[in-house]
């Protein structure tokens, strides 16, 4: 996070957060289906899921083959991360597991392999997790993975979907309006503490203003044509700052004595001259038949 990040918004900026909160507040909010059934308001305190005897628990591998055994139990126990969505990312080669394909991240080495061993940071985020979601389509490759394994596992019928169905659009909408890095850096923070709570269904479900003035607010995203606009104008800025193009009358000097200076007829170009205008003999400025020197 830079320092611009916690810098005090501008009025500008005061209001384009509250414009942002007007429309993120009519989001379609899940509620009760009157018949007893448990929805995405009723809250699960637990961060983990308790049946794992279910058929659901022992189906999970076959739904979702190419993930890591250990990464479901993350999963499960409620001790998956923010950065572990990384575990989940569709792109590297497949390793191998009890004979199934599983993911693993190119940059570490080895599947399993600690994805930020440097703990470098780019725009909010680790970059290991920046340079494997470099767009929001990776992104969603590995964030619906996610929360389709955790929706089938679900203990509120439908609620957890529900829940990560409305986040889902809301970071869709979000990545149309502001930069893709401030878009991630968002994602990041709201899920890593999301993550940290006692899983709650609803708390997916609201935006978080104090990350939305953090993260998004300042790097809108720019239209085609104001983003041609700013194009022009600092093509033109650099134009016009740049020295003029040399003539071609306008020759490089080059460290060297001018021969025609030193002839019987002189140099015909004058100060046009790239070479030197001296003597010769002794570097004077003066012609080698004018030199002093001379016997």
């Amino acid at each position: 996070m830079s320092e611009d990040d916690t810098a005090p918004l501008t009025a500008t900026e005061n209001a384009a957060l509250r414009a942002l909160l007007a429309r993120t507040a009519s989001a379609p909010q899940a509620v009760g289906n009157g018949n007893g059934g448990v929805s995405v308001q009723t809250d699960n305190t637990a961060g983990e899921i308790d049946n794992f005897a279910s058929p659901t628990f022992k189906s999970l591998p076959v739904w979702f083959p190419r993930v890591r055994s250990t990464v479901l139990d993350l999963i499960i126990e409620g001790k998956f991360e923010a950065e572990d969505l990384i575990k989940l990312s569709s792109h590297g080669a497949g390793a191998r597991e009890r004979g199934r394909p599983v993911l693993w991240f190119p940059d570490s080495g080895y599947a399993g392999a600690d994805p930020y061993p440097d703990e470098t940071w780019e725009s909010g985020v680790p970059r290991a997790f920046s340079k494997a979601f470099s767009s929001v389509v990776p992104l969603l490759g590995a964030w619906t993975t996610y929360t389709g394994i955790r929706a089938l596992c679900d203990p509120t019928n439908g609620g957890v979907a529900a829940a990560f169905s409305i986040y889902t659009s809301l970071l869709l909408q979000f990545s149309t309006q502001y930069e893709w890095s401030a878009v991630l850096h968002y994602h990041y923070e709201f899920t890593r503490i999301r993550l940290q709570e006692n899983f709650r269904p609803t708390r997916w479900t609201i935006p978080d203003p104090s990350l939305m003035a953090t993260c998004l607010v300042r790097y809108p995203l720019l239209s085609p044509s104001t983003s041609s606009l700013a194009t022009k104008k600092r093509g033109l800025a650099e134009r016009l700052s740049s020295p003029a193009p040399q003539s071609s009358t306008t020759r490089q000097r080059v460290n060297e004595t001018c021969f025609n200076f030193n002839g019987a007829d002189g140099c015909r170009m004058g100060d046009k001259c790239a070479r030197n205008h001296i003597c010769i003999s002794c570097s004077g400025p003066h012609t080698n038949q004018a030199c002093p020197n001379r016997k």
